[in-house]
């Protein structure tokens, strides 16, 4: 039987704790370092869309034109992503008709950060894009795309000239994405099966001195001199494979009293967190060829807000939906829908058992986007929360409405590790370590996760772009939370201040 399944993220978050997912990058020394990817048929464009598109943070502008991407070799360039000498990116494309390398001279990358950027073609149009933002598109008839040439990551071999700096997420697409599309992506991993994605590179691992292209297309690129993974990432955060949260059993079907007709299903509705869902019934005669028999006539435990549970019943009156005879041709599905969910208002709160009759309260947080980060003039900054870009979070999730407690924790795991800086059930718990936190998933049959870190700031900046939640000025921070300055060195009960 097929379940339409829609899924619902439940998260916590752990006080004193920080957590990042291993996040690399390659580096370049500005010599001869690069990775190659070797020539194939896959990187022939011919005259199909495509999009290339990687991130960097350049470190020196003393070259002539470093490569970010480029396909080149033997005198010929075919397509590709190249920094120049003034900081500007320009897009270059070559094929049998023509050429082009076109950029914007106003549009400059000098401050040493992290920048994305794209170069995609649609028909004859090729764009190029940096931060999300279309800053060329050039009208161009160059005909088609192939030849034998390696795709090489940071260094031009026309010019001899490596790039210098970090280079990271690498995706080339038989697909000319549009900018909404690359804007929506470009800071969010992405399913390496993902239609039209003919590599993907996330530079976070080596084989055998090559980075791992995750498609599974072989493209793997091949660290060439000097060049190698470093532990510091591009401003893209952790793509979270769905799972099915839904499960649903038919026990039995059966009819009951003639010439009435009327049909008893049985079956159980399991859903991972508990909540109930829309629940409909199919009908096939043909053993399941098709299902469009018509279910009019039903009552029982269908419909709405249908809780999850064993011996649910659903009578089906098949006289009045169904003239023929009922055979042993005919099949039932059972569906649930929890979509709701993704509809409900943010701020929902519901409690949920963690074990044993310990409970957790969750706070529901709606799908939506924001500026991640911090702008360049905030008070306070430091270096590594920028730069600002935007980040879309496009399902719903249920979020710990406190930091984990330290009776959540030893209820859990059988102990409590906390000491020195507050004890006591309602205190939140600290001297926990990444492991220990894996166990503590673990032990919760991995119901529960930690926030990505995009996930963690959209909750906690709660639809707003000031310095702190609930504005920019220090003096309201007492109101708001415990800090070195009003805490005593020492931790606190949760849920005493304001919430953001």
């Amino acid at each position: 039987m097929k379940i339409k399944v829609l899924i619902i993220f439940l998260l916590f978050h752990c006080c004193y704790t920080s957590v990042f997912a291993q996040n690399r990058s390659v580096e370049f020394d500005g010599h001869v370092d690069n990775v190659e990817i070797a020539s194939n048929q896959l990187l022939n464009m011919g005259s199909e869309n495509f999009t290339l598109e990687c991130w960097f943070k350049g470190v020196s502008a003393n070259i002539s034109a470093s490569a970010l991407a480029i396909r080149y070799g033997g005198g010929r360039a075919d397509y590709g992503l190249v920094l120049m000498r003034a900081g500007y990116v320009i897009m270059y494309c070559s094929g049998d008709n023509g050429s082009f390398q076109e950029g914007n001279l106003n549009v400059r990358v000098t401050d040493r950060q992290w920048h994305h950027a794209a170069v995609t073609r649609t028909g004859n149009s090729f764009t190029l894009l940096i931060d999300g933002n279309v800053v060329r598109t050039v009208n161009s008839a160059v005909g088609s795309i192939n030849s034998g040439n390696p795709l090489v990551i940071g260094n031009h071999l026309r010019y001899r000239d490596s790039f210098e700096g970090l280079i990271d997420e690498i995706r080339l697409w038989r697909i000319g994405l549009s900018s909404d599309q690359i804007r929506e992506s470009m800071n969010t991993e992405i399913d390496p099966e993902s239609e039209g994605l003919l590599g993907y590179w996330r530079c976070n691992d080596q084989v055998e001195g090559e980075i791992i292209d995750l498609t599974g297309n072989g493209n793997n690129g091949r660290l060439g001199d000097d060049a190698h993974l470093v532990e510091e990432g591009s401003p893209v955060d952790e793509f979270h494979a769905l799972q099915d949260l839904i499960n649903i059993e038919i026990v039995s079907v059966e009819q009951l009293h003639h010439p009435s007709k009327v049909v008893q299903v049985q079956y159980s509705y399991y859903h991972r967190f508990s909540l109930p869902s829309q629940t409909s019934m199919l009908v096939s005669d043909n053993t399941g060829e098709s299902w469009d028999v018509q279910v009019n006539n039903v009552w029982g435990d269908i419909g709405s807000n249908i809780h999850p549970g064993h011996n649910k019943i659903i009578y089906w009156n098949a006289g009045r939906d169904y003239p023929n005879q009922v055979t042993n041709q005919m099949k039932v599905r059972i569906t649930a829908d929890d979509s709701e969910m993704m509809n409900r208002a943010g701020g929902t709160e519901r409690t949920f058992e963690l074990i044993d009759g310990v409970e957790i309260e969750m706070v529901w947080i709606p799908p939506g986007e924001f500026m991640m980060g911090s702008p360049n003039n905030e008070e306070g900054r430091h270096e590594r929360e920028g730069p600002a870009h935007r980040v879309s979070i496009n399902y719903g999730f249920w979020m710990g409405k406190y930091e984990v407690t330290q009776l959540q924790w030893e209820s859990v795991m059988g102990r409590n590790p906390a000491h020195d800086y507050g004890v006591g059930d309602d205190y939140p718990i600290y001297f926990v370590s990444w492991d220990d936190i894996q166990n503590f998933e673990e032990e919760l049959g991995n119901t529960f996760r930690l926030p990505s870190e995009s996930e963690w700031e959209y909750a906690a900046r709660a639809d707003t772009i000031t310095r702190w939640s609930f504005g920019d000025r220090d003096s309201d921070l007492d109101e708001h939370g415990w800090h070195a300055g009003n805490s005593g060195a020492s931790t606190r009960e949760v849920g005493q201040k304001k919430a953001n």
